[in-house]
Order: C-alpha cells, then sequence, then structure tokens
C-alpha cells in the first residue's frame, strides 16, 4: 500500500499496474496516543484500509490493517533493524500469522515463514536485473526438522521470464526431481504469445496490429505424436463500450460497457441476457462528508435474470 502526497489517498498497484485508490473517509484520536486513519476503496468493493499511528514516545509505531467487508482483517507490522525489514501478516479469521522479510532497503521478498517454521527462501540473481532465481520451500517434519519440500526455479532471456521448473524431493533418494516446466514465448513487442507445459499442452496468443495490440485470438492446444491439434478456440472483436467473444462453434457473447468500464449488458447469441445498474452513475459529488460518490457509483444495485 502507497501513499500519494498530492491528493491525500492511499493506492494499492497490482503486478499489472492496475491501481485502487483508497480515500481517506474518517479520522478520530483515542485519547491514548493513538490516531486512526480509515481510507475505502473507490472500486466500490466495501474494502477499508486502516492506518494507526502510536504517538506513545516509548511505544512509537503505525499498524496498518486491511479490512474486507466479511469483516477479514489482514494487519500489518514494520519492524526496522540495522539489516532487515520485516512485514507481520495477520489473519484475524483464521488466527494464522505470517512473517515476511525483505531484502534490505529494497521491495524483494527474501523469505516468507508462519508461525509454526514453515518458510519460503527467495533468491535471486546477482547479474542484470536481479531477477527471481529460485523459491525454495521448506516444510517442517515429524520431528520438527526443516526439510526441502519443493523448489521452483525461473529462467529469464532478455529480462523475460521464458521458464519456470518446478522440482520435488524424492522420497526415495532424498533429491530434487524435476516434475515439469513451463515455456514461455514472446513476440517482438514483448507480449507474451505461447505458454506450454511439459506434457505439450499450451496456451496461444494472437494480438491485433491496430487495436493497441489487444488480444484478438486465444487457442488451446496440445501434441500428439510430435504433431500440434487445437483443441479450441475463441476470436475477441472490439467495438466502441463493446467486446464480443466467439468461440470456435459460432457462439458468441457481447459485452456492453458504460463510460467507467462497468458492464452494463450481456447478451449471448441464444437471446441470454442479463443488464446491471449502479448507484447514482453519473453523480460524482460527495453523498455526505464520509464518503464520496466515486466509491458507491461502482455499487450495484440490481442484476436482472438471465
Amino acid at each position: 500500500m502507497h501513499y500519494n502526497e498530492q491528493n491525500g489517498n492511499c493506492y494499492y498497484q497490482d503486478a499489472d499496474g492496475s491501481i485502487i485508490y483508497y480515500h481517506e473517509y474518517s479520522e478520530y484520536s483515542s485519547g491514548d496516543n493513538l490516531v486512526y486513519y480509515y481510507y475505502i476503496a473507490e472500486d466500490g468493493s466495501g474494502q477499508k484500509f486502516e492506518i494507526i499511528h502510536n504517538y506513545d514516545i516509548t511505544n512509537f509505531g503505525v499498524e496498518k490493517n486491511l479490512i474486507t467487508p466479511d469483516g477479514l482483517k489482514i494487519s500489518f507490522f514494520e519492524e526496522l533493524n540495522p539489516n532487515k525489514k520485516f512485514t507481520k501478516v495477520r489473519d484475524t479469521i483464521t488466527n494464522k500469522e505470517y512473517i515476511i522479510e525483505y531484502i534490505w532497503n529494497t521491495e524483494k521478498i527474501a523469505r516468507v515463514y508462519d508461525s509454526v517454521g514453515n518458510e519460503a527462501i527467495f533468491n535471486y540473481y546477482t547479474t542484470g536485473n536481479q531477477n527471481l532465481e529460485s523459491i525454495t520451500i521448506n516444510r517442517k517434519n515429524e520431528n520438527n526438522v526443516l526439510e526441502i519440500f519443493k523448489e521452483i526455479r525461473f529462467d529469464y532471456t532478455n529480462n523475460q521470464l521464458t521458464k519456470t521448473s518446478h522440482f520435488y524431493i524424492d522420497p526415495e533418494t532424498d533429491e530434487l526431481v524435476n516434475e515439469g516446466d513451463n515455456i514461455f514465448q514472446y513476440d517482438t513487442y514483448n507480449h507474451l504469445i505461447d505458454a506450454k507445459n511439459s506434457f505439450d499442452n499450451g496456451i496461444h496468443y494472437s494480438y491485433h496490429s491496430s487495436i493497441k495490440y489487444k488480444v484478438s485470438k486465444v487457442e488451446l492446444y496440445n501434441y500428439e505424436n510430435s504433431i500440434r491439434k487445437n483443441l479450441s478456440y475463441f476470436n475477441i472483436n472490439y467495438q466502441f463500450q463493446q467486446t464480443k467473444f466467439i468461440d470456435d462453434l459460432g457462439n458468441y457473447v457481447i459485452y456492453t460497457f458504460d463510460n467507467y468500464g462497468h458492464t452494463i449488458n450481456i447478451i449471448d447469441n441464444k437471446g441470454n441476457a442479463q443488464f446491471y445498474k449502479y448507484y447514482d452513475l453519473f453523480n460524482n459529488l460527495p453523498v455526505d462528508s464520509r464518503v464520496v460518490n466515486w466509491n458507491l457509483n461502482h455499487k450495484v444495485l440490481h442484476t436482472s435474470n438471465p
């Protein structure tokens, strides 16, 4: 979770670059040196982000909590020492706790472990872009001793992930054995075009050349006697605020969107249809002093039956 100093909002960024903003809607002091700040997600999910500042000089710190609409609360505690940074993730529903240890002064994870002592060790290449090289998963055995359970290795070409290899421990030889690879291929624009596993099952992506390189076709395939065999496919056509999926049998589904990107209508070739109605969609004025409408205008008020 990050903080935007210009607009005073927190925001979360996914690995694909998608950003969800959290707008501050509440602040109060408990009177015992604790100040609470609450932020609500702008995507209408109802998810909240809580920041608790402890201004007690003997216990100064910051606690961050992610609170889901169903009451799940995941807490993040950052502890600093001269060499390491930690984040503690606590699931208050399952009462499970995980510690994430980072490489100092980076956002790279070095180790993740639970309260039992099971762990995942992250290793990185020391050259180039220092991408992730491997993840080793160690588990406690019946004698409470850590032993290797699994390992995943990553290979790159020109900074593109080209292969992941999964290894398990052979119980007879106690050695790592390769249980399969996943191979990835890209075009000259760095788009993923093919992903295939060791069993010759794969998926292939084609792209439109004129519509911002959006995906135009997805094909599932495998190999029989070294001959590639297409199992199924679907094409994707894009129009203004509308996307159409057509499978290899000619069946299709059309999705229609509003100016905000919400799905407002779905219809297929068999005549099935469904529409969605959203809260006060085109009003961006504050609803009250706490909640702005860009949170509520993602809220579905009504969904029709197909």
